[in-house]
C-alpha cells in the first residue's frame, strides 16, 4: 500500500512511509532514525515531495528537541521544504513543512500561520498542520483557538502519542492540571514505552509537588535509555527540585559527561553548585552555558533562551557573594535588554528576590504568567524562590497557573 500522494517508485514510497512512522514516535533515537530513511526515499525517487517533505520535518523536530543544533539543521531544512513546494505545491504536507521551518528556525508566527491555514484548506485532516498551528496559536496568545486546534487533530487520530503529549502540555500552560494529568496518562495506555511522554510526565509531576511520582516516572525512561544525556539531565533536575542536592550533583555530572556540549546541562550543573554553596563552580557552569546557548534555542523558542537565564543567574551567584552592587547593575543592564521583550522575566524575577525586592519579583513573575514562560511552572518547587514563599502573593501567584 503507497502514501496517499504517489510515486512511481515503489521503494521510496515505502522508505517514506518508515520515515513517517518513526518520526510520529518523537523520541531522539525514532527521529534520527527517520532522516536516514527519508534521505533515502529522496535518493531512491528525487521528485517525490513528500520525502522531502519528511526531511524537511524530520531536521526541524531535531532541531526544536536541541537534538541538532541551528547550524546544523536550518540550511537542511528550509533547502528540503522549498524543493518539495517546488515538486508539489498543491499538497498540504508541503505547506505544514514551510510552516514549520519559518516558526522553529525564524520564529515568523504570522508566516507559520499562513502556511497551516494554506495546509488544512488543503487537507483538513492533516494531523500535523493542526498540531504546529496550535502552537503557534498559543505563542500568539490565542490560547482557546490552540486548544480547539490540538483537540481536533486528537479527533482525528485519538491514540497519537505526540497529540496526548501537546494536549497535556496545552492543558497545564492553560492551568488545567487534571485535564492535563489524564492527557498524559491516556498516552502512556496509548504507549507505555514512549520515553518523551515519561520524561515530560515526570517534569509535569514534579512541578505539581508530586516528586516521588516523577521520580518512578524518570526511572523507567532512563532504564528504557540508560545513555540519555536529556533524560539524565532530566533525571538531575528533577532531584534540584526536590532539595535532594548531592544527588542531583552525581547526577548532572553524569549528565554533562554524557553531553558536554548541553547548554541546559550546564545551567542545571550550575544551579546545584549554587544551591550548595559553591558559588566559584557555579559562575564556571553559568558562562559555559551562555557560551554554548549561542548555537540553539529551542522550540518554545525565547522563553528557554539559555543565555539569559545563564546571566541572570550569574547576577544570582554575584548577589550571594555579597557583590549586590555587581548583581543590581546586572539587574538593570538585563531588565532594559529583555524588559520590553519579557522573555527572561522569571529570571528577572529571581533576581528581585534575591536583591531584596519583593514588589519588583512579583512583577517579573506576573509577566511570566502573561508570557507562559515555561519556567515559570516550576515556581511551587524552585528552591531559587524560597524568599518569596512566605508572602502572600506567592499563593495568590501560584493560583493563577492552576497550582495550589
Amino acid at each position: 500500500m503507497t502514501s496517499e500522494q504517489h510515486t512511481e517508485n515503489v521503494e521510496a514510497d515505502h522508505l517514506y512511509l518508515k520515515g513517517r512512522n518513526l518520526w510520529n514516535k518523537r523520541t531522539p533515537d525514532s527521529l534520527k532514525q527517520s532522516l536516514e530513511y527519508f534521505r533515502r526515499a529522496t535518493t531512491e525517487d528525487p521528485r517525490y515531495a513528500l520525502a522531502y517533505t519528511g526531511l524537511a520535518d524530520a531536521y526541524s523536530v531535531l532541531y526544536a528537541f536541541r537534538i541538532l543544533t541551528d547550524a546544523e539543521a536550518h540550511n537542511p531544512a528550509m533547502d528540503a521544504a522549498k524543493k518539495a513546494l517546488e515538486l508539489d505545491d498543491s499538497l498540504a504536507e508541503t505547506h505544514a513543512s514551510m510552516g514549520h521551518i519559518v516558526h522553529a528556525f525564524e520564529k515568523n508566527l504570522e508566516t507559520a500561520e499562513k502556511h497551516y491555514k494554506k495546509a488544512l484548506s488543503i487537507n483538513p485532516d492533516y494531523t500535523a498542520a493542526r498540531h504546529w498551528y496550535s502552537i503557534v496559536l498559543d505563542k500568539m496568545g490565542r490560547h482557546d483557538e490552540a486548544l480547539k486546534e490540538a483537540e481536533h487533530a486528537l479527533r482525528i487520530d485519538p491514540l497519537s502519542p505526540f497529540l496526548l503529549n501537546s494536549l497535556a502540555l496545552l492543558r497545564r500552560r492553560s492551568g488545567d492540571w487534571d485535564g492535563a494529568a489524564k492527557a498524559f496518562e491516556q498516552c502512556l495506555e496509548v504507549d507505555p514505552g514512549n520515553e518523551t511522554t515519561r520524561v515530560n510526565y515526570a517534569i509535569f509531576l514534579t512541578q505539581a509537588g508530586r516528586a516521588e511520582d516523577g521520580f518512578s516516572q524518570i526511572k523507567r525512561a532512563i532504564e528504557a535509555n540508560p545513555e540519555s544525556s536529556w533524560i539524565n539531565g532530566v533525571y538531575g533536575s528533577l532531584l534540584y527540585y526536590a532539595r535532594r542536592f548531592d544527588d542531583a550533583a552525581k547526577q548532572m555530572k553524569k549528565a554533562v559527561g554524557i553531553s558536554p556540549q548541553s547548554a541546559m546541562g550546564h545551567l542545571l550543573r550550575g544551579k546545584v553548585h549554587l544551591a550548595k554553596g559553591r558559588n566559584d563552580r557555579a559562575l564556571t557552569e553559568f558562562t559555559q552555558a551562555k557560551k554554548l546557548s549561542s548555537s540553539m534555542t529551542g522550540d518554545w523558542d525565547l522563553a528557554w533562551d539559555m543565555a539569559s537565564a545563564s546571566e541572570i543567574l550569574s547576577a544570582v551567584t554575584h548577589a550571594r557573594m555579597a557583590q549586590k552592587d555587581s548583581a543590581r547593575e546586572i539587574y538593570n543592564s538585563l531588565s532594559q535588554k529583555y524588559g520590553k521583550t519579557c522573555m527572561a522575566a522569571f529570571w528577572l524575577g529571581v533576581l528581585s528576590f534575591e536583591l531584596g525586592d519583593g514588589d519588583n519579583g512579583f512583577k517579573w513573575l506576573n509577566k511570566a504568567i502573561e508570557k507562559r514562560d515555561p519556567w515559570l511552572y516550576f515556581a511551587k518547587v524552585h528552591p531559587l524562590l524560597e524568599k518569596a514563599r512566605s508572602d502572600s502573593r506567592f499563593a495568590a501567584l501560584l493560583g493563577k497557573i492552576g497550582l495550589q
